[in-house]
């Protein structure tokens, strides 16, 4: 295999363009400062300034055009600013891969692929096309980024992946089929834009306030102009009068307080880690009255971890209180399967008859996953499948170097997991030969129906016993137990060369390299069974405080999410979402109802699982219909059409993706659940200080316009010239209502 030569990829790359999303229906500069100008508040004083010119009141005219254009640039170098910090959290994505170009490997930029690339997958890697799978030898993709599903997908030859999504696990060469906008991904990104912006509840009154104002100003100032010149008023004194009126009226101070006191919470809400990307957002967060949240690292750490433990015939839970770093002691001592005496666990001459050191070797060596340490995060962090992940994380909290282990033994034969077996086989040799007794095994983890069925023996307590019917029917009840809590189970078994040297025919006992292939093909019967793992997604401790804060703030939450319902369920009543029994949507259900029929339904739902993005924007855009202002949370391509949807859009820093972080209005950088709420309750300050501003120059306003007309019934001088007046709105008025803006938050904000 060459792959493309050097020529072709450059003619490709003329032909298919950079392998990028383009940025559908962006806006350039010019776009953005005129939208600043996108209310009629501004409109009405862009025409106050072009009567004050007609009548040859320069300076009125270009003080106010002053204003105004001073204030759309403010507002635009806010914006700015938010694209700049959040152009830092973009430089992770750029991405470089391994391609065969002219009969050899070479390492090129993502963006430089073409249709009719080789590239080659191994674990951690980000894919960045879309293609079909040439080559594939255990491997698995995380598909969670599209589909919302956190498990990982097996993919064979001829398979295809897609852009955006995560090699779990494995290695292989893939064949790049789409590029760019023709990706899946591409697909995604063009639905958005088809999406429009709404006005933010705020918006939507204050344009129907700034109307009444613009009309009432324009009739009294008519019928000011109308009686001056029935009292023998000249026209340009009439009119003149007519327009210190009509600048009366209008609030110029208004635009100026809006757009600083926004500015001021869009700097605030950063430092509380949450990026605003448009100064409209803050309004409505203000005014959300339902989040409909994802639950993979938002509700959730997004670290799989190992929640109880089955072996010896007793259950192990709560696992927790384990000191974090290498080498480190175990504090509950109440856990048997940690209880080691030293860290050298595997020295001893009784492992064969240790479940529990079983256990968490077969986690160890029946695995592809590692773990690695981010120096920039000071954490550990998984590389591969991230429930074997979680194994080795139990084992590493029980004092274990996970990479010093692997190094005693050498691994002889794999038999990958497949969905038809439903479990993974190693076969091992001790480098240092242990015992002379047990120094190879073979060790299954799987699926516990699968290693149930393969097993005729159970481990108790040093013990090797019979799994009997009974036992296999207790078993089986603690894995539906598990299940219906939303707990991922994984079972373990092993053989040893001494046992399978016990079941060899007479004549062949004792022939050493001989046992190892019997024990691979006979991996499937008489293994013995050590014990099972049930494996779950920790919800955020922060969380379950934040959902109650929301409740109390009138907020209603709703989980919406591509796994299970069971899963879905779990992660709810832990966080409070909702409680066990509530009722629960389903994509296939969901497609099972019109849009009349759900309008009903939807009030009594709080979780909606396997669910796809279409589906999920279709009950964004319906919650909407029922006049609640959404909120919607997301991190991959398949929650990008509904956080364009949403009043707010809010995207996660550190595992969002581009085209997620590209459609938000607010970005997370922490992928905290918590900070939403707080956001939130800055967002409600923020629009009571605004209001209370609004009060306070409408009131100002007002006064100045009765002062004027009563000067006019009274016959008296014209009391006010418009650069008088602007004088008066702008500095006497609108610094006091800038200070206003500024009032500390009201405690019962969020009750």
């Amino acid at each position: 295999m060459k792959g493309l030569s050097s020529s072709q990829a450059e003619a490709f790359l003329k032909q298919y363009g950079l392998n990028i999303i383009s940025d559908q229906k962006k806006k350039t500069f010019i776009q953005k400062f005129f939208e600043q100008f996108n209310n009629f508040l501004t409109i009405l004083l862009i025409t106050a300034a072009f009567f004050s010119l007609f009548l040859g009141e320069t300076i009125d005219g270009v003080l106010i055009i002053l204003i105004v254009v001073l204030n759309a640039a403010f507002g635009l170098y806010q914006e700015a600013k938010a694209e700049e910090s959040l152009s830092v959290l973009k430089e992770m994505t750029r991405t470089m891969v391994r391609v065969l170009r002219d009969g050899r490997q070479v390492e090129i930029e993502s963006k430089f692929l073409v249709p009719g690339d080789v590239v080659y997958l191994e674990e951690g890697i980000k894919i960045s096309a879309d293609g079909k799978i040439i080559e594939s030898i255990n491997l698995e993709i995380n598909e969670s980024a599209l589909t919302g599903e956190s498990l990982s997908v097996s993919k064979q030859i001829d398979e295809e992946v897609f852009s955006g999504t995560i090699v779990a696990r494995g290695r292989g060469l893939m064949l790049i089929v789409n590029t760019g906008d023709s990706t899946k991904f591409g697909a995604i990104a063009k639905n958005i834009s088809e999406i429009s912006d709404s006005a933010t509840p705020l918006q939507k009154k204050l344009e129907g306030l700034t109307r009444f104002i613009g009309i009432g100003g324009i009739i009294l100032s008519v019928i000011v102009f109308l009686i001056s010149i029935l009292e023998g008023s000249g026209y340009f004194p009439a009119f003149l009068l007519s327009i210190s009126l009509a600048v009366a009226v209008v609030p110029e101070g208004l635009p100026a307080v809006m757009t600083i006191t926004l500015a001021i919470g869009m700097k605030t809400m950063a430092k509380k880690k949450a990026i605003i990307r448009k100064l409209s957002a803050i309004e409505a967060l203000g005014s959300i009255t339902l989040i409909a949240t994802d639950k993979t690292g938002t509700l959730t750490t997004n670290k799989m971890q190992v929640k109880e433990i089955f072996f010896d015939n007793t259950t192990k839970s709560q696992i927790s209180n384990l000191k974090s770093q290498i080498n480190s002691k175990l504090q509950n001592k109440n856990i048997k399967c940690l209880e080691f005496e030293d860290l050298d666990l595997f020295g001893s001459s009784d492992l064969e008859f240790n479940a529990s050191k079983l256990l968490l070797l077969d986690g160890i060596l029946c695995s592809t996953a590692s773990l690695v340490y981010i120096h920039d995060h000071g954490s550990w962090d998984v590389l591969g499948d991230p429930t074997e992940g979680a194994l080795l994380y139990l084992a590493q909290k029980a004092g274990i170097d996970i990479d010093e282990e692997r190094k005693k033994w050498k691994l002889i034969e794999e038999k990958p997991f497949d969905s038809v077996t439903k479990m993974m086989t190693v076969i091992v040799k001790n480098n240092k030969s242990l015992a002379t007794n047990h120094s190879s095994f073979c060790f299954s983890k799987g699926a516990p129906e699968s290693i149930i069925k393969t097993s005729n023996q159970i481990l108790v307590n040093g013990k090797v016993q019979q799994l009997t019917d009974v036992k296999k029917r207790e078993i089986e009840k603690l894995v539906a137990k598990w299940a219906k809590r939303g707990l991922r189970v994984l079972a373990f078994s092993y053989k040893s060369e001494m046992q399978n040297s016990k079941s060899l025919p007479a004549g062949r006992q004792g022939e050493t390299n001989s046992n190892l292939k019997f024990q691979i093909e006979s991996s499937q019967k008489n293994n013995i069974f050590l014990g099972m793992v049930a494996i779950h997604d920790e919800p955020r401790v922060e969380v379950k405080e934040a959902v109650i804060k929301a409740r109390r703030a009138g907020i209603k939450i709703v989980m919406i999410t591509g796994d299970n319902e069971k899963t879905a369920e779990a992660v709810g009543v832990s966080s409070g979402i909702v409680r066990y029994g509530s009722e629960i949507l389903t994509g296939s259900q969901l497609d099972e109802y019109s849009d009349e029929e759900l309008l009903k339904i939807l009030p009594k739902v709080a979780i909606f699982a396997r669910t796809n993005p279409f589906q999920k924007h279709r009950i964004v855009k319906l919650y909407q219909s029922l006049g609640e202002i959404v909120a919607v949370t997301g991190d991959g391509v398949n929650d990008a059409i509904a956080l364009k949807q949403a009043d707010v859009g809010v995207a996660m820093g550190r595992v969002g993706t581009d085209v997620a972080r590209e459609t938000a209005d607010m970005v997370i950088t922490d992928d905290n659940f918590a900070t939403i709420i707080t956001a939130i309750e800055e967002g409600r300050g923020i629009i009571n200080n605004i209001k209370n501003a609004i009060k306070y120059l409408l009131s100002c306003n007002v006064s100045e316009a009765f002062a004027l007309i009563i000067g006019l019934i009274l016959g008296l001088p014209t009391l006010f010239y418009p650069i008088q007046l602007l004088y008066i709105n702008l500095v006497t008025d609108g610094l006091p209502a800038l200070m206003l803006s500024f009032s500390p938050r009201d405690p019962n904000v969020m009750s």
